[in-house]
């Protein structure tokens, strides 16, 4: 209860977030009212537009702190500032041990996502915890990064596949791919195909 905000006529133009939904990011207060013991608060959010929350018994808290792109030396050499993460698959994804089927699952959620901007923040909110990418990077950063983060989560799926191929025949690797659902199928397929 400590991150609720207190629901007043000065919240209307702050920041905040509904504590229930963290998907939907940071958003702005457009208006309030007051109706026996309930607020309705209208917000503005960045992604999934205009929202009226009723409060109780949604929660509001303020917005969380966005990651920080300028880090000491020692974060940059390390590769641990927030646009190096941006454009790195996961460690938890590559250093997954297992059979390169299970490898390879492990990697299967990041095929989820897409270069549309809906897409591009649902990734990144994924990737490096932020609750509303565009207002730490542009759009154009996020396709970029996007673009780099393809290529290396990429190039990890084809040398797992080659494993996989290596252990269980050409067959094996198709029979593994004809099991994934639309469109991550189709994704994975293309990522195979696409030249070194």
């Amino acid at each position: 209860m400590a991150d609720d905000l207190v629901i007043e006529p000065s919240l209307v133009g702050s920041k905040v977030r509904v504590l229930a939904r963290p998907d939907w990011g940071a958003g702005t207060v457009v208006s309030l009212s007051r109706a026996t013991g309930v607020h309705r608060v209208t917000i503005d959010f960045p992604v999934v537009g205009r929202r009226v929350v009723v409060v109780p018994p949604a929660r509001l808290g303020p917005p969380e702190a966005g990651p920080v792109r300028q880090a000491g030396w020692l974060d940059s050499l390390a590769g641990a500032t927030a646009d190096q993460r941006l454009r790195q698959l996961p460690a938890d994804v590559e250093q997954v041990l297992g059979t390169p089927a299970q490898r390879l699952a492990a990697v299967l959620p990041w095929y989820g996502f897409d270069a549309e901007e809906h897409g591009l923040v649902r990734w990144a909110r994924a990737l490096v915890r932020a609750s509303d990418p565009l207002s730490v990077w542009s759009r154009d950063e996020l396709e970029a990064a996007f673009a780099a983060f393809c290529r290396e989560r990429d190039a990890h799926l084809r040398g797992v596949a080659a494993l996989l191929r290596q252990q269980e025949g050409a067959q094996g690797l198709a029979a593994w791919i004809d099991q994934l659902e639309q469109p991550i199928r189709e994704r994975v397929r293309e990522a195979l195909r696409r030249p070194l």
